[in-house]
């Protein structure tokens, strides 16, 4: 990825990774038009993964917000306008805002098409960009990476659409891709093996993709046991996991996949060269 990226510098253009299960847009919340000193306070607040404030008080504070952004409007219009606008100062951009897709029991074979179910719109900066001038190296998801001017970031509006989680079934067997590409399991080990292997890295500490080794190894064991499958308590493992009565309902992703899929091939061509 870092090659493929290094490939495009100087472009005068942004570097964007994302999964095929992401999608960007913009959220419309009145968090992005305060100073950018505070919206960073605000993200390492919200990142559940080290919040620097504990207790009543920082528990508190982080459930305003999260009211807060549940308000927030996503929408694609003026993505061409938002990224012209940003300022290029050789540090890396954040996307401040993240709407996970809510799972289903049944499997679902085209997430993008038919899911429109979401958390509520939540400040997790967990995904960097680059400029093209200023980009030095990415991590494998892109939550990190190295910019010319290494020090502090932009956050911005950008918002991830990301359909983590579709359905028990496809959140198994990612877990399993994604372990066999780290070579922790290997495609054709048991059950047993799978086990003892999952078992022996959990106990060790921190590893890339820990979580999807939680995961993996909860399914595993339950199936082994015999044990009633628990979908929620397999979607906990996910250290992004947050629990909330609250949905929100998002059909950008399938409208957009509508309107291309009304496009003639010219047209097509002219649109992608239009967003570049």
């Amino acid at each position: 990825m870092t090659q493929l990226m290094h490939a495009e510098k100087g472009t005068n253009n942004f570097l964007i990774k994302l999964d095929t299960d992401e999608f960007i847009a913009l959220a419309d919340t009145f968090l992005t038009s305060l100073p950018r000193f505070i919206l960073r306070g605000i993200g390492a607040l919200c990142f559940r993964t080290r919040p620097p404030l504990i207790g009543p008080t920082g528990d508190r504070l982080r459930a305003y917000i999260d009211r807060l952004c549940a308000r927030g409007v996503v929408h694609t219009t003026g993505l061409k306008e938002f990224f012209a606008q940003l300022p290029v100062t050789g540090q890396r951009y954040k996307a401040a805002f993240t709407a996970c897709s809510i799972p289903q029991d049944q499997p679902v074979p085209r997430p993008a098409r038919s899911l429109t179910s979401f958390m509520p719109l939540e400040f997790t900066p967990f995904k960097s960009f680059f400029h093209s001038s200023s980009f030095v190296s990415v991590d494998l998801g892109s939550h990190r990476g190295v910019s010319s001017r290494n020090e502090g970031v932009i956050p911005t509006a950008l918002t991830i659409i990301h359909y983590r989680e579709t359905s028990v079934d496809d959140t198994v067997e990612r877990a399993r891709q994604v372990l066999i590409s780290h070579r922790y399991i290997a495609a054709d080990d048991s059950i047993e093996q799978q086990c003892l292997k999952l078992r022996q890295l959990d106990s060790a500490g921190p590893i890339a993709s820990d979580h999807k080794v939680r995961m993996y190894l909860f399914y595993l064991e339950s199936k082994t046991r015999g044990e009633t499958f628990d979908p929620i308590r397999l979607f906990q493992l996910n250290h992004f996991y947050k629990v909330s009565a609250q949905k929100q309902r998002h059909a950008l992703v399938q409208d957009t996949l509508t309107q291309i899929d009304k496009l003639n091939p010219a047209e097509l061509g002219a649109s992608f060269r239009g967003l570049c």
